[in-house]
Protein backbone atom coordinates (compact mmCIF):
# COMPACT_ATOMS: atom_id res chain seq x y z
CA UNK A 1 0.00 0.00 0.00
CA UNK A 2 1.44 3.40 -1.11
CA UNK A 3 -0.18 6.90 0.44
CA UNK A 4 1.05 9.98 -1.05
CA UNK A 5 0.04 13.59 -0.70
CA UNK A 6 -0.33 16.10 -3.46
CA UNK A 7 -2.93 18.02 -5.00
CA UNK A 8 -5.14 17.35 -8.61
CA UNK A 9 -4.91 19.89 -11.42
CA UNK A 10 -6.87 20.08 -14.02
CA UNK A 11 -7.50 15.91 -13.56
CA UNK A 12 -3.72 15.46 -13.17
CA UNK A 13 -2.56 14.24 -10.51
CA UNK A 14 0.66 17.15 -9.14
CA UNK A 15 2.96 16.12 -6.18
CA UNK A 16 2.96 18.40 -2.93
CA UNK A 17 5.89 20.56 -4.27
CA UNK A 18 2.93 21.99 -6.39
CA UNK A 19 1.17 24.96 -4.99
CA UNK A 20 -1.06 25.68 -7.96
CA UNK A 21 -3.88 23.45 -6.92
CA UNK A 22 -7.58 23.73 -6.12
CA UNK A 23 -7.87 21.34 -3.42
CA UNK A 24 -5.42 18.96 -1.62
CA UNK A 25 -5.85 14.77 -1.81
CA UNK A 26 -4.65 11.83 -0.21
CA UNK A 27 -3.99 8.99 -2.94
CA UNK A 28 -3.87 5.55 -1.76
CA UNK A 29 -2.71 2.86 -4.10
CA UNK A 30 -3.65 -0.79 -3.11
CA UNK A 31 -1.15 -3.20 -5.32
CA UNK A 32 -2.21 -6.61 -5.51
CA UNK A 33 1.28 -8.12 -5.44
CA UNK A 34 2.64 -6.34 -2.53
CA UNK A 35 4.76 -9.41 -1.63
CA UNK A 36 8.09 -9.41 0.33
CA UNK A 37 11.25 -9.95 -0.88
CA UNK A 38 12.63 -14.08 -0.57
CA UNK A 39 14.36 -14.04 2.91
CA UNK A 40 11.56 -11.59 3.97
CA UNK A 41 7.97 -11.65 5.64
CA UNK A 42 5.47 -9.61 5.92
CA UNK A 43 4.85 -8.27 9.60
CA UNK A 44 1.09 -8.86 9.87
CA UNK A 45 -1.58 -8.65 7.57
CA UNK A 46 -2.72 -4.75 8.40
CA UNK A 47 1.33 -4.42 7.99
CA UNK A 48 2.68 -4.48 4.75
CA UNK A 49 6.32 -4.11 6.07
CA UNK A 50 8.92 -7.00 5.75
CA UNK A 51 10.95 -8.27 8.35
CA UNK A 52 14.30 -10.67 7.77
CA UNK A 53 13.57 -14.48 8.63
CA UNK A 54 14.32 -15.51 12.18
CA UNK A 55 17.69 -17.63 12.38
CA UNK A 56 17.51 -21.16 11.43
CA UNK A 57 14.41 -20.33 9.11
CA UNK A 58 14.14 -19.16 5.00
CA UNK A 59 11.91 -18.18 2.57
CA UNK A 60 11.68 -18.46 -1.00
CA UNK A 61 10.62 -15.48 -3.39
CA UNK A 62 7.65 -17.98 -4.96
CA UNK A 63 6.48 -19.35 -1.27
CA UNK A 64 3.14 -18.99 -1.35
CA UNK A 65 2.44 -18.16 2.64
CA UNK A 66 3.47 -14.16 2.69
CA UNK A 67 3.24 -14.18 6.76
CA UNK A 68 5.93 -17.20 7.59
CA UNK A 69 9.31 -18.87 6.92
CA UNK A 70 10.41 -22.23 6.59
CA UNK A 71 12.20 -24.21 8.78
CA UNK A 72 15.09 -25.74 8.57
CA UNK A 73 15.12 -29.35 8.43
CA UNK A 74 15.95 -31.18 11.22
CA UNK A 75 20.60 -32.44 11.44
CA UNK A 76 20.74 -28.74 9.22
CA UNK A 77 21.59 -25.29 10.63
CA UNK A 78 22.16 -21.71 9.23
CA UNK A 79 25.35 -21.37 7.33
CA UNK A 80 27.68 -18.59 8.71
CA UNK A 81 26.62 -16.30 5.36
CA UNK A 82 22.81 -17.06 5.31
CA UNK A 83 20.55 -14.78 2.76
CA UNK A 84 18.10 -16.88 4.66
CA UNK A 85 16.50 -16.83 0.80
CA UNK A 86 16.04 -20.32 0.02
CA UNK A 87 16.54 -23.95 1.43
CA UNK A 88 20.63 -23.65 0.49
CA UNK A 89 20.66 -21.23 3.44
CA UNK A 90 20.35 -24.35 5.67
CA UNK A 91 23.63 -25.65 4.73
CA UNK A 92 25.54 -26.65 7.32
CA UNK A 93 25.11 -30.17 8.94
CA UNK A 94 24.76 -29.97 12.91
CA UNK A 95 27.88 -30.48 14.54
CA UNK A 96 29.32 -33.87 16.03
CA UNK A 97 28.32 -33.78 19.40
CA UNK A 98 25.18 -32.03 19.34
CA UNK A 99 21.95 -32.47 17.53
CA UNK A 100 19.31 -30.18 15.97
CA UNK A 101 15.93 -29.98 15.44
CA UNK A 102 13.88 -28.36 13.21
CA UNK A 103 14.52 -25.07 12.70
CA UNK A 104 17.82 -24.74 14.66
CA UNK A 105 19.63 -21.75 13.73
CA UNK A 106 22.89 -23.18 15.12
CA UNK A 107 24.25 -26.11 17.02
CA UNK A 108 23.73 -25.89 20.81
CA UNK A 109 21.28 -29.01 21.82
CA UNK A 110 24.30 -30.93 23.57
CA UNK A 111 24.06 -35.12 23.54
CA UNK A 112 23.98 -36.64 26.95
CA UNK A 113 26.80 -38.41 28.60
CA UNK A 114 27.48 -41.77 27.88
CA UNK A 115 25.93 -41.12 24.15
CA UNK A 116 27.32 -39.76 21.35
CA UNK A 117 25.79 -37.45 18.48
CA UNK A 118 27.69 -37.95 14.52
CA UNK A 119 27.23 -34.54 12.14
CA UNK A 120 24.14 -33.83 11.38
CA UNK A 121 21.93 -35.79 14.44
CA UNK A 122 18.61 -34.52 14.14
CA UNK A 123 17.07 -34.84 17.30
CA UNK A 124 18.11 -36.44 20.82
CA UNK A 125 16.13 -39.76 20.14
CA UNK A 126 18.78 -40.24 17.60
CA UNK A 127 21.69 -40.48 20.44
CA UNK A 128 23.84 -43.60 19.99
CA UNK A 129 25.08 -44.88 23.14
CA UNK A 130 28.58 -44.81 23.66
CA UNK A 131 31.25 -48.15 22.71
CA UNK A 132 31.64 -50.71 25.26
CA UNK A 133 35.37 -50.32 26.55
CA UNK A 134 34.77 -46.45 26.13
CA UNK A 135 33.53 -43.14 27.48
CA UNK A 136 31.56 -40.46 26.15
CA UNK A 137 30.93 -37.25 27.60
CA UNK A 138 28.29 -34.74 27.28
CA UNK A 139 28.98 -33.54 23.15
CA UNK A 140 31.06 -36.67 22.32
CA UNK A 141 31.04 -36.56 18.57
CA UNK A 142 32.24 -40.64 17.89
CA UNK A 143 31.83 -43.83 20.62
CA UNK A 144 34.88 -45.01 20.20
CA UNK A 145 37.63 -42.24 20.34
CA UNK A 146 40.75 -44.09 21.19
CA UNK A 147 41.77 -40.87 23.82
CA UNK A 148 38.36 -41.88 25.41
CA UNK A 149 39.39 -45.67 25.97
CA UNK A 150 39.00 -47.21 29.33
CA UNK A 151 42.21 -48.80 31.26
CA UNK A 152 42.79 -52.37 31.40
CA UNK A 153 40.90 -53.97 34.14
CA UNK A 154 38.42 -51.42 34.29
CA UNK A 155 34.90 -52.44 33.08
CA UNK A 156 32.83 -50.30 30.78
CA UNK A 157 29.64 -51.46 29.24
CA UNK A 158 28.09 -49.67 26.33
CA UNK A 159 26.35 -46.36 27.30
CA UNK A 160 29.25 -45.21 29.68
Amino acid sequence: MITEYGYVWKGVWVGEESRMALARVRLTLCTKDAKCPAGKRRVSADDYSCTKCEAGRYRSQDSSDEFACTKCPAGKTEGGSSDRQSIDSCSEDCKPGYYCVAGSASSTATCDAGFFCPAGTKQKSDQIKCHAGHYCPQTSGRGDNPDRQYRKGFYCPAGS
